[in-house]
């Protein structure tokens, strides 16, 4: 907890959303998850009611992992309601993104 303190005071404010960068290996995602589960962590970190970006670039696989995620936190992570999920994809470019 001693390094979370340091960062909050260096930031000042909490974090009003999150978004998980396209490049980012599934590791970071586990790690995210494992962070971001814990109510408490969670709470000193986001606001209330924050947002998640999931932007996806020629995603082969019919469910990323950073869909999965993104849909960890609409159901397990949610402190308000209703949490909606949603995916708007371009397919001339082949990009998709998933907004919580």
């Amino acid at each position: 907890q001693p390094c979370l303190e340091r960062q909050k005071k260096k930031l000042g404010s909490k974090f009003q959303g999150i978004v998980i960068d396209p490049s980012a290996p599934i590791q970071m995602g586990q790690v995210a998850h494992k962070i971001f589960n814990s109510t408490q962590i969670r709470h000193d970190l986001l606001v209330d009611e924050f947002f998640v970006l999931a932007p996806e670039i020629d995603n082969t696989n019919s469910v990323s992992w950073r869909m999965t995620l993104l849909e960890l936190f609409r159901t397990e992570m949610i402190q308000f309601d209703p949490a909606l999920h949603i995916d708007v994809s371009f397919d001339t470019y082949g990009i998709e993104l998933g907004i919580f």
